[in-house]
């Protein structure tokens, strides 16, 4: 295989990892931590432009009665946190909740407890993972349909075997997520072409790293003990 990652954006320094980041236009969106208690904003060349802190959004809790409470002085703090943005620039924050804010960081709408995972399809639906169930959600963010979890080979395609949820997607509506293999190399299917194509990333070079997908499929990850070194990744030929 050839390729190799290019490209490396410095960010400037700030206290604690990444957890998660996000490309949109021309900025990247980092979720800082460690916890989750801020979304950082830069430049492409390193410049911090804008912080929003999170540390006040709370997060729902179920108790052990089933009934759901608000937890203002919780922090929102998951096992998977991801940052993505809609077309609409309305930011997505995964902690123990999914919520969407704007750039003043006003919590706009929240989805949880114990959201799984999310991502958006071609068609900017909103597609939320609780583990054993699926909901779908308009561009408008209104509820279409609920799935479950042995429905999801139909999204995702049976090309990724035994993959369990990819994690991005284009402007072309391309999946990208880890292909099935004992290398799990990171892989773009195309639903259109329905075929794969490669990245000189494996599973286990993002542990403790986050990556994405810009809109033009651009591959971005960074390693969150390097300083924040933001990476962009080319496709294998």
């Amino acid at each position: 295989m050839k390729g190799k990652p290019i490209r490396e954006y410095l960010l400037s320094k700030r206290s604690g990892n990444i957890e998660s980041i996000t490309v949109f236009g021309n900025r990247i969106f980092a979720l800082t931590g460690p916890r989750p208690v801020e979304v950082s904003i830069f430049e492409f060349g390193g410049s911090l432009v804008d912080t929003i802190n999170l540390a006040t959004v709370g997060v729902l809790d179920r108790g052990s009665d089933g009934v759901i409470s608000f937890k203002k002085e919780r922090l929102l703090n998951g096992t998977i946190n991801k940052i993505l943005l809609d077309r609409k620039g309305n930011i997505f924050v995964l902690g123990s909740d999914l919520i969407m804010i704007n750039g003043s960081g006003k919590v706009l709408k929240r989805w949880g407890p114990n959201v799984f995972n999310f991502i958006f399809d071609g068609n900017d639906n909103l597609i939320i993972n609780y583990g054993p169930e699926i909901e779908i959600y308009d561009p408008n963010y209104k509820l279409k349909r609920k799935s479950t979890q042995d429905r999801k080979g139909k999204f995702v395609g049976k090309e990724w075997g035994s993959m369990i949820w990819p994690e991005h997607i284009d402007a072309s509506g391309n999946l990208y997520g880890f292909a099935d293999g004992k290398d799990m190399y990171l892989a773009r299917y195309s639903v259109k072409n329905k075929s794969l194509k490669y990245f000189p990333i494996r599973q286990d070079d993002l542990i403790g790293a986050s990556w994405t997908v810009a809109s033009n499929g651009d591959i971005y990850y960074a390693e969150t003990m390097r300083n924040f070194i933001v990476t962009k990744v080319v496709e294998i030929e």
